[in-house]
């Protein structure tokens, strides 16, 4: 059977080993075992975003582990194996994908999980890349953090450097004349992990002891009897170094674009060292910090 039938059940599913149910021809879910011996070709970010994993109800059984768990840690295994088995690869596409940039690498200070309110079969998410599956930093939300950054701390860049980079919304002038909005001078690449050859993803728990009380807006008071409802989630490790690429527009005239640059690099920098990227930051998630060599 091709590996293509194996992940997202085209025929055959009955035939499977180790396959524990399925349902309109799709499958429902696999093994473990099953899924490390394909781990060399699954693409992690497919796992995450359309895999259906075990429940009680296909299995027939109790299981050891939540539904949620196995299926967190499938992903894990699968994204860690297929990140290393392309590792002779990556720096060829970093140089590719980053090409005229302008590049500097931070890596996490603490662990990172990114895109967590994003829907997913396994309710927690993480982004991944949508081809290679490592995990990956959007530049939308690069720019949206730095521009934050910038705008609650302005010493740190001029008024008209920091439109220039961000960019102005159309605006009502003080005799009430409409002017003309502008779109940010500097792109804001994505950021990929700049080794992939070490370990990128692992599970952590979020563990909520008082469910009943919370779901119940209060209604229901906590008590010591009541269950803990571990909630596991996929994050990016610690330590893990990224690489950030800034580009100006084709606008820009030569001699600004080192300068529009320096600044932009500045603002993400302090973003994010001080605000973190992601989710749970409040909780001291999403931190970076300097690398050796950037």
């Amino acid at each position: 059977m091709e590996i293509s039938n194996v992940l997202y059940g085209c025929q055959g599913v009955e035939d499977l080993p180790h396959t524990v149910g399925h349902h309109n021809g799709k499958i429902v879910s696999l093994e473990l075992k099953l899924l490390r011996q394909i781990a060399n070709y699954a693409n992690p970010g497919l796992l995450m975003d359309k895999y259906l994993v075990f429940t009680d109800e296909v299995l027939g059984r109790p299981v050891a582990k939540s539904a949620k768990q196995m299926g967190i840690e499938q992903v894990e295994f699968t994204g860690n194996q297929s990140a290393y088995n392309q590792r002779k690869l990556h720096s060829v596409r970093l140089r590719r994908y980053y090409k005229d940039a302008y590049v500097f690498s931070l890596e996490t200070a603490c662990r990172l999980v990114t895109g967590m309110g994003e829907s997913s079969v396994i309710e927690t998410h993480l982004t991944l890349h949508p081809l290679y599956g490592f995990p990956v930093l959007l530049g939308a939300s690069l720019k949206g953090l730095a521009a934050h950054w910038g705008a609650d701390h302005p010493e740190y860049a001029d008024k008209a450097s920091w439109k220039e980079i961000f960019g102005f919304p159309p605006f009502i002038d003080a005799k009430g004349n409409r002017k003309q909005g502008s779109e940010g001078s500097v792109i804001f690449l994505d950021a990929w992990p700049k080794d992939i050859s070490r370990k990128l993803l692992t599970v952590d728990v979020l563990t909520n002891h008082h469910m009943k009380y919370y779901s119940s807006n209060g209604g229901q008071s906590p008590k010591e009897s009541d269950e803990p409802n571990p909630v596991p989630f996929l994050t990016v490790c610690k330590g893990v170094p990224f690489v950030f690429g800034l580009r100006t527009s084709d606008w820009v005239p030569v001699e600004r674009q080192r300068t529009l640059l320096t600044n932009a690099k500045g603002i993400l920098e302090k973003a994010l060292m001080n605000y973190g990227v992601g989710g749970k930051s409040s909780s001291g998630y999403g931190y970076f910090r300097s690398t050796a060599s950037t």
